[in-house]
């Protein structure tokens, strides 16, 4: 059953999409990771809180979830091996890791709950009890799936980094990373750059900067991974900037073909199901938001239908009839969605939409 406090557009939208494709569709399997407890070098405070959305989330977009939270190396190694053997052809598969990682020698590394801290210099204790990102990727691409997804979060500062002595890896952040055919991979960070936990002292979201912004967009119906991707970087480069800092996402993009992963025209297929759900303001907001900026008159239309009367139906009829926008306002009361959509900041819509 399909709980509506998780978000009634995105379940009601997932529920008829899964029973369209679920037949003739691909496995969705993710293994997500995150390591806030760390037994030999500094803690973490928010890694299991985004692997914890992340897995709400990627649950709803229809992926069979494998949630592994502080482990250490043998868990990890274990849980990685049984993911592999567990995909097959055809299928998409998603690997997301919040914790520490680093870059030695151009090579990087996500570091385990019991990765130890070595002595001065000595980076060979790192690479052995470390995985390496390469091989996971080598590992996806052997196992036959068709698509595999990769979501970093790991580009924080250096745990490992020591004043007075030889410290190991680079300072901050990760190295960039050749993805072979078929897999994209998407960092919390470009390179060498270091990634934010949380924007101020009164941040208290439980997930990163870059999750809680990446969770947004992967509802949003009718977006590809790469769309999802370029927009995620840009909203988080204005986060950052916006309080003195440098973050510009990377993500490395192999796919031969879009991948959506919650088309926007199912929502059409069933408008008895979506019914139940049209009294809910969130449910609305997210489909106008999902439609406004497309320049598709088929969806805006599709809005019409299932809002003949809803809070954006006359700036939707403006921007069907080609007339300029700019002085039309929605017909809506104080208090209705649109209102607080004009009232609310960026920051405290996306505290919202974690916050469900």
């Amino acid at each position: 059953m399909i709980r509506r406090s998780l978000s009634g557009f995105l379940a009601i939208a997932l529920l008829m999409f899964c029973s369209v494709v679920e037949a003739s569709s691909p496995r969705r399997l993710a293994l997500v990771i995150g390591i806030d407890q760390y037994q030999y070098i500094p803690n973490l405070k928010k890694a299991v809180g985004d692997a914890e959305a992340m897995g709400t989330t990627l649950s709803q977009l229809g992926f069979e979830v494998t949630k592994i939270i502080n482990a250490d190396r043998r868990t990890l190694s274990f849980a990685i091996a049984d993911f592999k053997a567990n995909l097959s052809r055809d299928d998409i598969a998603l690997v997301h890791f919040s914790g520490h990682g680093i870059a030695v020698d151009g090579q990087n590394y996500l570091l385990p709950a019991d990765i130890p801290k070595p002595q001065s210099g000595r980076k060979d204790l790192v690479i052995y009890e470390a995985i390496a990102l390469n091989r996971l990727i080598d590992q996806l691409a052997a196992s036959g799936a068709r698509t595999r997804l990769l979501v970093i979060d790991a580009c924080r500062d250096n745990p490992f980094e020591q004043s007075g002595v030889r410290s190991i890896g680079s300072t901050r952040g990760l190295a960039r990373t050749d993805a072979p055919a078929g897999t994209f991979i998407m960092y919390s960070a470009g390179f060498r750059q270091r990634a934010l936990d949380r924007l101020d002292d009164n941040d208290e979201v439980a997930t990163s900067v870059y999750t809680r912004t990446l969770i947004n967009e992967l509802k949003q119906p009718g977006k590809s991974i790469s769309d999802i991707a370029r927009d995620v970087r840009g909203k988080v480069e204005q986060l950052a900037s916006s309080v003195g800092h440098v973050q510009r996402p990377a993500y490395y993009d192999e796919l031969s073909a879009q991948l959506v992963l919650l088309p926007a025209e199912k929502l059409q297929e069933n408008p008895t199901s979506i019914q139940s759900a049209r009294s809910d303001p969130e449910f609305e907001l997210a489909y106008w938001n999902s439609v406004k900026d497309t320049g598709n008159p088929s969806l805006l239309e599709a809005y019409l239908k299932q809002y003949p009367e809803g809070a954006f139906a006359s700036l939707a009829r403006t921007m069907l009839s080609g007339r300029p926008v700019d002085a039309e306002e929605p017909d809506a009361e104080p208090g209705t969605v649109t209102d607080t959509a004009k009232t609310l900041t960026s920051k405290e819509i996306t505290r919202s939409v974690q916050a469900e």
